[in-house]
């Protein structure tokens, strides 16, 4: 009989198998809007397998279609930075004058970068010292962390960017602040062996004796990675800056 899914069984085919190919199924094309077009029709199965594969393909077609207009889309969006996005590249990068240019022209000085930084710590841990004095001179938060909790002068202490240290410290910058592991510009120049750095910071009163989270102080830890320079300096205060 019509209809009747035995009719239409392949001979010999195991219990309950009925190949959808195989079987004389009607493709209806009024319920596929998008391929209305198509002509779909029922009969051998080389017919139902074209029909099958038109469908198929209509579909592709349509994905492909979006997806490249939704990438244009984002491109477009891509092709016009604001001026926010301009400056946290600038500093990256480095370039001061495009710095300065972008902060003249009302830029925020205290955004943050794609990392969630502040720009004035990402400059420091980058070493753009002039990008670090462009900031402060508009008044960018100088105080300001990342996620952790350090601040523009604890890279600048870890990481020998000295020049940056005397700017900061100059510009009014807490020398005893902690990060979320207890490390003060001190003990991040004792980690990184900045022995200029911790010469600065106890100059500008330092604590000495200040201790991380697991106890350590920065002659402990300067000790413990053999930074026997640092060791010096923490008794050896940087007269030239004590007495500027």
């Amino acid at each position: 009989m019509p209809g009747d899914p035995e009719s239409t069984k392949i001979p010999h085919a195991p219990e309950g198998f009925l190949p959808l190919l195989e079987a004389r199924v009607e493709i209806r094309p009024q319920y596929v809007p998008e391929c209305r077009s198509l002509k779909f029709r029922t009969g051998p199965l080389e017919d139902i397998t074209l029909n099958i594969q038109k469908l198929f393909l209509s579909f592709v077609l349509m994905f492909a279609s979006t997806s490249l207009a939704q990438q244009e889309a984002v491109e477009e969006i891509d092709e016009a930075p604001t001026i926010t996005e301009e400056l946290v590249d600038a500093v990256i990068e480095g370039e001061t004058q495009t710095v300065k240019k972008l902060l003249d022209q009302g830029a925020d000085p205290n955004a943050l970068t794609y990392g969630l930084a502040p720009l004035t710590v990402s400059a420091a841990l980058h070493g753009h010292a002039n990008v670090v004095d462009a900031l402060i001179e508009v008044g960018a938060d100088i105080e300001a962390t990342n996620r952790a909790g350090v601040t523009a002068l604890m890279y600048a202490s870890q990481y020998g960017h000295n020049e940056i240290v005397t700017a900061l410290i100059k510009a009014g910058a807490d020398v005893n602040a902690a990060d979320s592991l207890g490390w003060t510009p001190l003990l991040h120049a004792a980690v990184g062996g900045n022995a200029e750095a911790a010469s600065t910071l106890v100059s500008a009163g330092a604590d000495t004796g200040a201790q991380d989270f697991f106890g350590s102080t920065a002659a402990q830890i300067a000790e413990t990675r053999g930074h026997v320079e640092v060791i010096k300096a923490l008794t050896t205060p940087n007269t030239e800056e004590s007495g500027s």
